[in-house]
């Protein structure tokens, strides 16, 4: 079994079944039947165990989660056994549409699973975050939201003349710190401030930290998807075919 094998749940390293993400961690609720899904993106040279975390910080009781392996083997030279999403400049639009085209096949294989992208938030991180942006911002489905953690807005002044039928109507909370020294605040701050006279749906958050998921923001990101949680009908374990 080769060590990618091992990102898996421990008895299946696909337990969706899924054509599109073959290395994939899916968990259900403790409790119960999910009423919603969160899909979870890992940053550059990362995998599919690094937002673990989030699940047990956020407590969300009717969420089911799944994390993925982003679909390429990290270019960094300093970066061994990980994964991206996109390669480096000048490669960054090939590796996002790269991505993007992979993510759209798995909401087709979800949906056939009972997971609707109107029940669906995007959570990345770093080059995650990025990802989790430019499918919910460009693309054509409605997501319950996307949280942004410590990420980049790719192109904003692109972005804001080819947004999406939701662009400006799904929810989107970034969180970022000045201490961060692999995506400068400053520069992720005039990004956004280029967006925000368009995209008035972007909730933007300054933490102390530097480019981690910090302690302090959990609170922040659950309060955030709380409000926006309308309860849905459960998804049975049979319409998810597992």
């Amino acid at each position: 079994m080769s060590s990618r094998a091992l990102y898996g749940t421990g008895r299946d390293v696909n337990p969706l079944g899924l054509k599109s993400f073959k290395e994939h961690q899916f968990l259900l609720p403790k409790k119960g039947n999910p009423s919603h899904l969160m899909i979870c993106f890992h940053g550059q040279g990362g995998n599919l165990l690094d937002l673990r975390k989030v699940r047990a910080k956020l407590k969300l009781d009717h969420f089911a989660y799944l994390f993925l392996n982003a679909p390429f083997d990290c270019t960094k030279q300093e970066v061994k056994g990980g994964f991206e999403w996109h390669g480096a400049l000048p490669f960054h639009r090939q590796g996002i549409l790269a991505s993007i085209k992979k993510l759209e096949e798995l909401q087709i294989e979800l949906s056939k699973r009972g997971f609707q992208t109107e029940n669906t938030l995007l959570t990345g991180f770093s080059q995650g975050a990025v990802i989790g942006l430019e499918w919910a911002l460009r693309g054509n489905h409605r997501f319950l939201g996307v949280v942004s953690i410590s990420g980049w807005i790719f192109e904003p002044d692109e972005l804001v003349n080819n947004l999406g039928p939701f662009g400006q109507i799904t929810p989107v909370l970034m969180t970022h710190g000045p201490q961060d020294q692999v995506i400068h605040f400053g520069e992720l701050k005039q990004r956004f401030e280029t967006v925000a006279p368009v995209l008035s749906n972007i909730t933007f958050h300054s933490i102390n930290k530097g480019h981690e998921i910090h302690s302090s923001e959990y609170p922040i990101m659950r309060s955030w998807i709380m409000s926006r949680l309308p309860m849905k009908p459960d998804i049975t374990s049979l319409g998810l075919g597992i």
